[in-house]
């Protein structure tokens, strides 16, 4: 690792105590941007809270007047189980705002693992990404909006993207005011890492004929990889075993993960009834956990999670797929990767 210093010397007067020194010292221009007075006095504009000890000092001082002391980035603090990391860079004013936002995630990507390096320190548009919530508007209203709601915040937070909830709520009220009652939509909402909010509507078709005939994509999931576990316009590989899918003539695919087992279709959750009991597979093991999904297992006792194999779902009594746009339908496993025959 390269790592760039500077060494900075000076005088210490006679009457200069230990408080005086490091406030003379910190913070230091790396951490507030230049000029650091004007710096400072727009840090204190802008940020709603104290930094604490991040971008602070910690260190300590012998007895024989030496003292070393650090500046506290990369630093977590615990606080009773939660922890917090602060993340920033030096602005001075020829900074480009992308380039110093990509910084931020690449600083953090030690701690949020392959998320940071990949999703957020892009280096082209084609490396950039947006997350999506997909609704179903019944004609009056979102029957699932809160969730929609709170899996969107949740995952605004973990790629660091400002997300205003109230405005995008008066976004979707806004977007469906006066629409025909009689025409379902899908409402297809998108947030970029800069917090801009994008809409379109296109009216519910049909869909498949149930029972949905359902394959077994070739291409695993990796379950460490975090952009399973969250709706994002990344979508490589739900859309290859979706095509791949329908070139053959069926309805949906089903994905696996690197272990063998089953995670989710590729714009559904499955659900397998067994008796009495309706399991799904856990998000741990690589998945995204819908709305309606959730719904379900918040609303049906019978509903709970287990790690589930093709065998699973090919001796189910029942196979479903849902999602937030179309609720849930009947399904069953078929094509060459399953024992089961093509009717």
């Amino acid at each position: 690792v390269t790592q760039m210093t500077s060494t900075v010397e000076g005088r210490l007067r006679d009457d200069a105590g230990l408080a005086a020194l490091l406030g003379a010292l910190f913070p230091c221009g790396s951490v507030t941007g230049a000029p650091r007075r004007r710096a400072m006095r727009l840090i204190r504009e802008l940020e709603p809270t104290p930094r604490g000890v991040y971008c602070g000092a910690i260190g300590m001082a012998g007895p024989d007047d030496t003292a070393v002391f650090n500046v506290a980035i990369r630093t977590v603090v615990l606080d009773e189980g939660e922890g917090t990391m602060g993340l920033g860079s030096g602005i001075v004013w020829d900074s480009d705002p992308a380039a110093e936002y990509d910084e931020c995630t690449l600083k953090g990507a030690f701690l949020t693992g392959d998320a940071g390096s990949q999703s957020t320190a892009a280096t082209s548009p084609e490396d950039d990404f947006e997350l999506i919530e997909t609704m179903r508007f019944d004609g009056v209203r979102i029957p699932l909006l809160d969730r929609h709601v709170e899996r969107l915040a949740r995952s605004a937070e973990y790629f660091s993207f400002p997300f205003d909830e109230a405005r995008f709520r008066r976004c979707v009220e806004r977007t469906v005011r006066g629409r025909d009652a009689d025409t379902p939509l899908k409402v297809r909402m998108t947030l970029d890492r800069w917090g801009r909010l994008s809409v379109t509507t296109t009216p519910i078709d049909e869909g498949p004929t149930e029972p949905w005939r359902l394959t077994v994509a070739d291409e695993r999931v990796d379950r460490t990889d975090p952009f399973f576990y969250h709706k994002t316009t990344r979508r490589g590989v739900y859309d290859r075993a979706l095509a791949a899918a329908q070139a053959e003539g069926y309805d949906e695919a089903v994905l696996l993960n690197q272990d063998g087992n089953v995670t989710e279709g590729t714009y559904t959750n499955l659900f397998v009834r067994q008796g009495e009991n309706l399991w799904t597979p856990p998000v741990e093991s690589g998945l995204l956990a819908g709305v309606y999904r959730d719904h379900v297992l918040e609303t049906q006792p019978q509903a709970s999670t287990r790690i589930l194999t093709l065998d699973d779902l090919e001796t189910a009594d029942a196979l479903y797929c849902c999602n937030g746009v179309r609720g849930g339908c009947t399904a069953v496993l078929l094509g060459p990767n399953s024992n089961r025959r093509r009717p």
